[in-house]
């Protein structure tokens, strides 16, 4: 069974940005990168803790949620750095639903500007 037929949303563990929100509010950009990585430290760091916040906050009882963070926590950046391999497989994902009608090329959409995050 794959994470995503359980889960209520689709999981992205890559952040999403336009090029205008990039050429004109990278300060912002930045920011925000950092808390987000912040809470992956936090996640990482604090397990008891970030499981009973997240099962609340999701509404699934702690043991499914901490065996779904088990399972995605080798697959989280800690500072932003992408694997393309990951990335592939996600556009292979996202093409077999039927989310994407067409294979994109994958150096055409990411930047590493903002990358790796110093948290």
């Amino acid at each position: 069974m794959r994470l995503d037929e359980v889960t209520p949303k689709w999981i992205s563990l890559s952040a999403y940005s336009t090029d205008e929100l990039i050429n004109t509010k990278k300060g912002t950009l930045q920011r925000t990168m950092r808390g987000l990585f912040q809470g992956h430290h936090f996640c990482r760091d604090n397990p008891d803790e970030s499981t009973r916040i997240a099962a609340k906050g999701i509404g699934w009882p702690e043991p499914a949620t901490r065996r779904a963070y088990e399972l995605v926590q080798p697959l989280l950046s800690m500072d932003g750095r992408m694997d393309l391999d990951a990335m592939q497989f996600m556009q292979d994902t996202l093409l077999e639903m039927g989310v994407l009608k067409k294979r994109l090329p994958l150096n055409e959409h990411y930047t590493t500007e903002f990358t790796p995050v110093k948290v």
